[in-house]
Protein backbone atom coordinates (compact mmCIF):
# COMPACT_ATOMS: atom_id res chain seq x y z
CA UNK A 1 0.00 0.00 0.00
CA UNK A 2 2.79 2.42 0.85
CA UNK A 3 4.26 2.48 -2.68
CA UNK A 4 0.79 3.13 -4.12
CA UNK A 5 0.15 5.97 -1.66
CA UNK A 6 3.55 7.42 -2.46
CA UNK A 7 2.79 7.44 -6.19
CA UNK A 8 -0.61 9.10 -5.61
CA UNK A 9 1.00 11.82 -3.50
CA UNK A 10 3.63 12.49 -6.10
CA UNK A 11 1.00 12.83 -8.86
CA UNK A 12 -1.07 15.22 -6.75
CA UNK A 13 2.00 17.32 -5.95
CA UNK A 14 2.98 17.54 -9.64
CA UNK A 15 -0.55 18.64 -10.61
CA UNK A 16 -0.60 21.31 -7.91
CA UNK A 17 2.82 22.52 -9.00
CA UNK A 18 1.72 22.78 -12.65
CA UNK A 19 -1.42 24.73 -11.73
CA UNK A 20 0.60 27.10 -9.56
CA UNK A 21 3.12 27.67 -12.37
CA UNK A 22 0.40 28.36 -15.00
CA UNK A 23 -1.52 30.80 -12.79
CA UNK A 24 1.56 32.96 -12.25
CA UNK A 25 3.21 33.03 -15.65
CA UNK A 26 0.79 31.94 -18.37
CA UNK A 27 -0.77 35.03 -20.05
CA UNK A 28 -3.82 32.95 -20.95
CA UNK A 29 -4.85 32.62 -17.33
CA UNK A 30 -3.54 35.95 -16.01
CA UNK A 31 -6.10 38.25 -14.38
CA UNK A 32 -4.90 41.26 -16.47
CA UNK A 33 -6.55 41.46 -19.92
CA UNK A 34 -4.25 41.54 -22.91
CA UNK A 35 -4.03 44.86 -24.80
CA UNK A 36 -5.20 44.78 -28.40
CA UNK A 37 -2.40 45.55 -30.90
CA UNK A 38 -2.57 48.91 -32.63
CA UNK A 39 -4.48 48.76 -35.93
CA UNK A 40 -1.36 49.84 -37.84
CA UNK A 41 0.53 46.88 -36.43
CA UNK A 42 -1.84 44.36 -37.97
CA UNK A 43 -0.52 43.26 -41.36
CA UNK A 44 -2.45 40.76 -43.42
CA UNK A 45 -0.34 38.05 -45.08
CA UNK A 46 0.91 39.17 -48.48
CA UNK A 47 -0.14 42.82 -47.98
CA UNK A 48 2.65 45.40 -47.68
CA UNK A 49 2.31 48.52 -45.53
CA UNK A 50 1.98 51.80 -47.41
CA UNK A 51 4.54 54.56 -46.77
CA UNK A 52 3.41 58.04 -45.76
CA UNK A 53 3.60 60.59 -48.58
CA UNK A 54 4.54 64.05 -47.32
CA UNK A 55 2.75 67.12 -48.59
CA UNK A 56 4.92 69.68 -50.43
CA UNK A 57 4.55 73.48 -50.33
CA UNK A 58 6.30 75.32 -53.17
CA UNK A 59 6.61 79.11 -53.48
CA UNK A 60 8.11 80.64 -56.63
CA UNK A 61 9.23 84.28 -56.89
CA UNK A 62 10.00 86.00 -60.20
CA UNK A 63 11.96 89.27 -60.29
CA UNK A 64 10.33 91.60 -62.85
CA UNK A 65 13.14 94.12 -62.94
CA UNK A 66 14.35 94.90 -66.45
CA UNK A 67 17.92 94.73 -65.16
CA UNK A 68 17.34 91.04 -64.48
CA UNK A 69 14.98 89.86 -67.23
CA UNK A 70 16.17 91.87 -70.22
CA UNK A 71 19.82 92.74 -69.73
CA UNK A 72 21.55 89.38 -69.68
CA UNK A 73 19.76 86.84 -71.84
CA UNK A 74 16.93 87.46 -74.36
CA UNK A 75 15.62 83.92 -73.78
CA UNK A 76 15.85 84.10 -69.98
CA UNK A 77 12.12 84.45 -69.35
CA UNK A 78 11.39 81.52 -71.64
CA UNK A 79 13.83 79.37 -69.69
CA UNK A 80 12.32 80.48 -66.38
CA UNK A 81 8.81 79.59 -67.53
CA UNK A 82 10.01 76.19 -68.72
CA UNK A 83 11.57 75.47 -65.33
CA UNK A 84 8.42 76.66 -63.52
CA UNK A 85 6.27 74.38 -65.67
CA UNK A 86 8.45 71.41 -64.73
CA UNK A 87 7.69 72.22 -61.08
CA UNK A 88 3.96 72.43 -61.83
CA UNK A 89 4.02 69.05 -63.60
CA UNK A 90 5.70 67.47 -60.56
CA UNK A 91 2.94 68.49 -58.14
CA UNK A 92 0.69 65.80 -56.71
CA UNK A 93 -2.21 65.32 -54.29
CA UNK A 94 -2.18 67.67 -51.25
CA UNK A 95 0.71 69.77 -52.66
CA UNK A 96 0.43 73.58 -52.63
CA UNK A 97 1.86 76.02 -55.14
CA UNK A 98 2.25 79.81 -55.17
CA UNK A 99 3.72 82.04 -57.86
CA UNK A 100 4.39 85.74 -57.23
CA UNK A 101 6.12 88.70 -58.84
CA UNK A 102 8.87 90.74 -57.21
CA UNK A 103 8.20 94.33 -58.26
CA UNK A 104 6.85 97.38 -56.40
CA UNK A 105 6.03 97.28 -52.69
CA UNK A 106 5.09 93.66 -52.16
CA UNK A 107 1.35 93.35 -51.75
CA UNK A 108 -0.11 89.82 -52.04
CA UNK A 109 -3.29 91.24 -53.58
CA UNK A 110 -1.25 92.46 -56.54
CA UNK A 111 1.91 90.39 -56.55
CA UNK A 112 0.59 86.86 -55.99
CA UNK A 113 -0.52 85.73 -59.45
CA UNK A 114 -1.24 82.02 -59.08
CA UNK A 115 -1.87 79.77 -56.13
CA UNK A 116 -3.29 76.28 -56.15
CA UNK A 117 -4.02 73.68 -53.48
CA UNK A 118 -4.09 70.20 -54.90
CA UNK A 119 -6.85 67.92 -53.60
CA UNK A 120 -5.73 65.59 -50.80
CA UNK A 121 -5.97 61.83 -51.08
CA UNK A 122 -7.61 59.92 -48.23
CA UNK A 123 -5.19 57.60 -46.43
CA UNK A 124 -7.44 54.58 -46.88
CA UNK A 125 -7.29 54.93 -50.67
CA UNK A 126 -3.56 54.21 -50.54
CA UNK A 127 -3.86 51.06 -48.43
CA UNK A 128 -3.24 47.87 -50.46
CA UNK A 129 -5.98 45.25 -50.29
CA UNK A 130 -6.40 41.63 -51.34
CA UNK A 131 -10.15 42.08 -51.88
CA UNK A 132 -10.94 42.73 -55.58
CA UNK A 133 -14.11 44.77 -54.98
CA UNK A 134 -12.40 46.89 -52.35
CA UNK A 135 -9.45 47.43 -54.71
CA UNK A 136 -11.79 48.61 -57.50
CA UNK A 137 -13.41 51.22 -55.24
CA UNK A 138 -10.08 52.50 -53.91
CA UNK A 139 -8.60 52.66 -57.40
CA UNK A 140 -11.61 54.68 -58.61
CA UNK A 141 -11.16 57.14 -55.74
CA UNK A 142 -7.42 57.49 -56.37
CA UNK A 143 -7.99 57.98 -60.10
CA UNK A 144 -10.56 60.72 -59.38
CA UNK A 145 -8.09 62.63 -57.17
CA UNK A 146 -5.36 62.43 -59.80
CA UNK A 147 -7.78 63.61 -62.48
CA UNK A 148 -8.42 66.74 -60.40
CA UNK A 149 -4.68 67.27 -59.99
CA UNK A 150 -4.11 67.04 -63.75
CA UNK A 151 -6.95 69.49 -64.46
CA UNK A 152 -5.35 72.05 -62.13
CA UNK A 153 -1.94 71.47 -63.68
CA UNK A 154 -3.36 72.04 -67.16
CA UNK A 155 -5.02 75.29 -66.05
CA UNK A 156 -1.71 76.54 -64.66
CA UNK A 157 0.14 75.51 -67.81
CA UNK A 158 -2.27 77.55 -69.91
CA UNK A 159 -1.66 80.58 -67.70
CA UNK A 160 2.13 80.24 -67.87
CA UNK A 161 2.02 79.89 -71.63
CA UNK A 162 0.68 83.44 -71.84
CA UNK A 163 3.50 86.01 -72.32
CA UNK A 164 4.68 87.84 -69.21
CA UNK A 165 5.20 91.41 -70.38
CA UNK A 166 5.22 93.24 -67.06
CA UNK A 167 8.42 94.94 -65.91
CA UNK A 168 9.27 96.99 -62.86
CA UNK A 169 11.71 99.81 -62.23
CA UNK A 170 11.88 98.96 -58.51
CA UNK A 171 12.44 95.66 -56.74
CA UNK A 172 11.01 94.96 -53.28
CA UNK A 173 12.97 91.74 -52.81
CA UNK A 174 13.00 92.01 -49.02
CA UNK A 175 9.23 92.45 -48.89
CA UNK A 176 8.69 89.36 -51.06
CA UNK A 177 10.96 87.27 -48.83
CA UNK A 178 9.21 88.54 -45.71
CA UNK A 179 5.83 87.52 -47.10
CA UNK A 180 7.02 84.02 -48.07
CA UNK A 181 8.70 83.48 -44.70
CA UNK A 182 5.55 84.48 -42.84
CA UNK A 183 3.40 82.08 -44.86
CA UNK A 184 5.88 79.21 -44.74
CA UNK A 185 6.20 79.56 -40.97
CA UNK A 186 2.51 78.63 -40.70
CA UNK A 187 3.03 75.40 -42.66
CA UNK A 188 3.68 72.26 -40.63
CA UNK A 189 4.30 68.59 -41.36
CA UNK A 190 5.27 69.30 -44.96
CA UNK A 191 8.24 69.66 -47.29
CA UNK A 192 8.93 73.37 -47.92
CA UNK A 193 10.47 74.84 -51.09
CA UNK A 194 11.26 78.43 -52.04
CA UNK A 195 12.40 79.03 -55.63
CA UNK A 196 13.70 82.49 -56.53
CA UNK A 197 14.42 83.83 -60.02
CA UNK A 198 16.34 87.05 -59.35
CA UNK A 199 19.66 88.86 -59.50
CA UNK A 200 19.37 89.54 -55.74
CA UNK A 201 19.27 93.30 -56.25
CA UNK A 202 16.88 94.92 -53.77
CA UNK A 203 15.92 98.42 -54.91
CA UNK A 204 13.05 99.94 -52.96
CA UNK A 205 12.40 103.16 -51.00
CA UNK A 206 15.91 104.48 -51.44
CA UNK A 207 17.58 101.24 -50.33
CA UNK A 208 19.60 99.58 -53.07
CA UNK A 209 21.62 96.55 -52.05
CA UNK A 210 22.64 93.07 -53.14
CA UNK A 211 23.20 92.03 -49.53
CA UNK A 212 20.68 90.03 -47.50
CA UNK A 213 18.24 92.05 -45.37
CA UNK A 214 18.83 92.79 -41.71
CA UNK A 215 15.45 91.21 -40.98
CA UNK A 216 15.19 87.99 -39.00
CA UNK A 217 12.78 85.79 -40.95
CA UNK A 218 11.50 82.28 -40.38
CA UNK A 219 12.59 79.91 -43.14
CA UNK A 220 12.84 76.86 -40.91
CA UNK A 221 13.25 73.59 -42.83
CA UNK A 222 12.82 75.31 -46.21
CA UNK A 223 14.91 74.33 -49.21
CA UNK A 224 15.82 77.50 -51.09
CA UNK A 225 16.88 77.48 -54.75
CA UNK A 226 18.08 80.60 -56.60
CA UNK A 227 17.96 79.80 -60.32
CA UNK A 228 19.21 81.61 -63.44
CA UNK A 229 21.47 83.94 -61.48
CA UNK A 230 23.40 86.25 -63.89
CA UNK A 231 26.86 84.90 -63.07
CA UNK A 232 28.79 87.67 -64.86
CA UNK A 233 31.71 88.10 -62.49
CA UNK A 234 32.71 84.90 -60.75
CA UNK A 235 34.31 86.59 -57.74
CA UNK A 236 31.29 88.85 -57.15
CA UNK A 237 28.76 86.06 -57.47
CA UNK A 238 30.77 83.66 -55.35
CA UNK A 239 30.76 86.22 -52.54
CA UNK A 240 27.05 86.90 -53.10
CA UNK A 241 26.21 83.23 -52.94
CA UNK A 242 28.18 82.81 -49.71
CA UNK A 243 26.43 85.83 -48.13
CA UNK A 244 22.93 84.65 -49.03
CA UNK A 245 23.72 81.06 -48.10
CA UNK A 246 24.85 82.16 -44.63
CA UNK A 247 21.77 84.38 -44.24
CA UNK A 248 19.21 81.76 -45.28
CA UNK A 249 20.78 79.13 -43.04
CA UNK A 250 20.72 81.61 -40.17
CA UNK A 251 16.98 81.93 -40.78
CA UNK A 252 16.62 78.15 -40.42
CA UNK A 253 16.66 77.04 -44.07
CA UNK A 254 17.78 73.45 -44.48
CA UNK A 255 19.52 74.15 -47.79
CA UNK A 256 20.45 77.01 -50.14
CA UNK A 257 21.60 76.60 -53.74
CA UNK A 258 22.41 79.20 -56.40
CA UNK A 259 22.90 78.32 -60.08
CA UNK A 260 23.76 80.16 -63.27
CA UNK A 261 21.75 79.85 -66.48
CA UNK A 262 23.42 76.68 -67.77
CA UNK A 263 23.24 74.78 -64.48
CA UNK A 264 19.70 75.99 -63.73
CA UNK A 265 18.26 74.22 -66.75
CA UNK A 266 19.62 70.90 -65.47
CA UNK A 267 18.20 71.21 -61.95
CA UNK A 268 15.27 69.12 -60.76
CA UNK A 269 13.84 71.44 -58.14
CA UNK A 270 10.85 69.28 -57.30
CA UNK A 271 10.69 65.53 -57.84
CA UNK A 272 7.53 63.98 -59.17
CA UNK A 273 4.94 63.26 -56.51
CA UNK A 274 5.46 59.99 -54.68
CA UNK A 275 1.71 59.41 -54.38
CA UNK A 276 0.97 56.39 -56.62
CA UNK A 277 -1.58 56.54 -59.42
CA UNK A 278 -2.25 52.79 -59.33
CA UNK A 279 -2.54 50.43 -56.36
CA UNK A 280 -0.96 46.97 -56.34
CA UNK A 281 -3.48 44.67 -58.03
CA UNK A 282 -4.99 41.70 -56.14
CA UNK A 283 -6.06 40.06 -59.40
CA UNK A 284 -2.69 38.69 -60.43
CA UNK A 285 -0.58 39.56 -63.43
CA UNK A 286 -2.68 37.66 -65.99
CA UNK A 287 -5.94 39.37 -64.99
CA UNK A 288 -4.25 42.77 -64.56
CA UNK A 289 -3.15 42.75 -68.20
Amino acid sequence: MKPILTRVCLVLLSLLSACSFRSCDDPVTTSKPMKNPAPDAIVKPGVAMTATHQRRVVYVLLDLSASYLDRHDPALLERIVRQTLSIVKSLGPADEFLFAFISDRFDPRNNVKRQESMPPVAAELLQPTSQPQEWIQRQKGLKFVWRQVVEKQQAMEQWFNQPITERSSVTDLYGALEYCAERLSREHDCEKHLVVFTDFEHDFKGVKSSDPPKLQLDFREARVSALFAPWEDHAIWKARRQAWDAWFRKQGASDFSMYDVRDSERQVVLKSSAVPKTLPSPFGQAVQK
